[in-house]
């Protein structure tokens, strides 16, 4: 924990992304896409996710999230914390 005992970024995220209402979305997200990468279309039984932006962390839409596979999360620049 930060100052007054808020959350850091690190902390606030972890929270998030263990969140029921965060997991309910990304089945949503895997189940629409039907195991397959946004970007190549390979249908792959790993995917892992990225944010296209933190504006609405803890509020995300599904235009906020993208389904990778390794190699195009690799080159999305994707980042794990």
């Amino acid at each position: 924990m930060g100052r007054k005992g808020m959350l850091s970024w690190r902390d606030r995220y972890e929270v998030v992304i263990s969140s029921d209402s965060f997991l309910r979305l990304l089945g949503e997200l895997v189940f629409s896409s039907g195991n397959r990468c946004q970007r190549c279309d390979i249908r792959r039984s790993t995917l892992r996710l990225r944010h296209l932006s933190y504006e609405r962390l803890g509020r995300e839409s599904p235009d906020d999230l993208e389904l990778l596979c390794e190699e195009c999360w690799e080159r999305s620049g994707g980042q794990v914390f």
